[in-house]
């Protein structure tokens, strides 16, 4: 490549990653934050939480064949943070008990014991001008799983 075509390359993506660094790009396109990634598709780029801002914080409770209530993470699953939650996060809000079925065959496979239900809370911290603080959690969604995950 010439030098010239190397600086107007160079030039490209410093004004991007300028633009980008003040969320410039986004809204004059009218697509969500990951149209150009990678610019774009960073947390770096997060907005500030101002006071009072609720940040939510999905947790997934699994219940064992004798009533006992679990936290299910990605680690228990051998899973990384986007495999848990677009596989058993979003398959919870969905209600796709096969998917679910999959993933509590892992956690039977690494634990020895079967989960007879999942449960999907939210459980939101409060930004304060003293910090966060724990806000009301909920219930999203619950799924009984078919014969105590297969």
């Amino acid at each position: 490549m010439s030098r010239a075509a190397v600086s107007i390359v160079a030039a490209a993506v410093l004004a991007l990653q300028a633009a980008a660094s003040f969320a410039l790009l986004a809204p004059l396109a009218g697509r969500g934050p990951n149209w150009l990634w990678p610019f774009l598709d960073y947390p770096m780029y997060a907005r500030a939480h101002r006071e009072g801002a609720v940040v939510d914080r999905p947790v997934v409770i699994g219940t064992l064949p004798d009533g006992r209530e679990v936290p299910v993470r990605p680690e228990d699953l051998g899973l990384n943070f986007w495999r848990f939650h677009y596989g058993v996060v979003e398959g919870l809000e969905r209600g796709n008990i096969d998917g679910l079925a999959v993933h509590a065959d892992l956690y039977r496979a690494r634990h020895g014991t079967p989960l007879a239900r999942l449960r999907l809370e939210s459980r939101p911290l409060v930004v304060t001008r003293d910090g966060v603080r724990p806000g009301r959690p909920t219930v999203v969604a619950e799924a009984h799983l078919p014969g105590g995950a297969r």
